[in-house]
């Protein structure tokens, strides 16, 4: 049986994008290839409820035995995520293994991994320093970034990217060494409903003012205004057209709090 072993700081959407990202796409590879595929996610820590939403997928989730302290999971996390895997009595034949990290955040426990227990690392590409970091923070932290990627990714089996962008970024990365595939994330199925009385749109992300810059948060806020001014310019829809309700909610991954923030805007102009 082919095994594919996962790095994440968490299960579900905490601490961002690539947690929910890494969630999403075990989850279906769970239920879409479990008859043939031992899928495994080492995560930083994990609740019960974690670990029983993960198994529903056919996810075994492994937590660390000690919470790293950084952000970041590294070569010795890898090493550890070996040893709870031999506790748990989790076999895997390391020519039929994939070791899975995500970029700079958990890619150096996946090559580690790889190397030590043998199989074949894979890195996914989630972001392109070149491409914000310097406006966000600065160019020498942009600078050391991308050289972080550089190195990871290099030091891969396999390298994918999120989307045309990342793919691109990624072919400039690693100067064309080796071939990218691209990742496209479906997008989840819903049961359309009848239009509301009230409209309402949920602006939720990291809300804040120090990513302000690179989040954008303004710019959900305008296209709301936006689409309520078109309402009212050609009658439809009714919902958007009367007193629409814009609830905005800000997350602070960092230290799990949020701050829930609504108000009902009657003239979005």
């Amino acid at each position: 049986m082919y095994t594919l072993i996962s790095f994440a700081t968490s299960w579900g959407n905490a601490y961002g994008g690539i947690n929910s990202f890494n969630t999403d796409f075990l989850s279906s590879f769970g239920v879409a290839y479990h008859s043939g595929v031992q899928i495994v996610c080492i995560v930083s820590s994990a609740s019960d409820e974690d670990v029983e939403e993960a198994k529903k997928s056919y996810v075994s989730l492994i937590a660390l035995p000690c919470e790293p302290q950084d952000k970041l999971l590294t070569a010795p996390h890898g090493v550890i995520g070996i040893e709870e895997l031999k506790k748990r009595n989790i076999n895997f034949v390391p020519e039929m293994t994939v070791w899975l990290g995500h970029d700079r955040i958990t890619g150096a426990a996946a090559n580690a991994a790889a190397k030590l227990a043998g199989g074949i690392s894979a890195l996914i590409h989630h972001m392109s320093y070149d491409h914000y970091e310097s406006y966000a923070e600065n160019s020498q932290a942009a600078d050391r970034k991308t050289q972080e990627q550089r190195d990871l990714f290099k030091q891969a089996d396999i390298v994918l990217a999120v989307g045309p962008l990342l793919r691109d970024a990624l072919r400039d990365l690693t100067g064309s060494a080796k071939p990218v595939h691209m990742l496209i994330p479906g997008l989840a199925e819903i049961v359309p409903v009848e239009g509301p009385t009230t409209f309402t749109v949920f602006l939720s992300g990291r809300l804040s003012d120090d990513t302000a810059r690179i989040k954008q948060g303004h710019l959900g806020l305008a296209a709301f205004a936006q689409a309520h001014r078109e309402a009212l310019e050609i009658g439809m829809p009714d919902g958007l057209c009367l007193q629409p309700k814009l609830v905005m909610r800000g997350v602070d991954f960092d230290a799990q709090n949020e701050k829930t923030p609504s108000q009902s805007l009657s003239d979005a102009e």
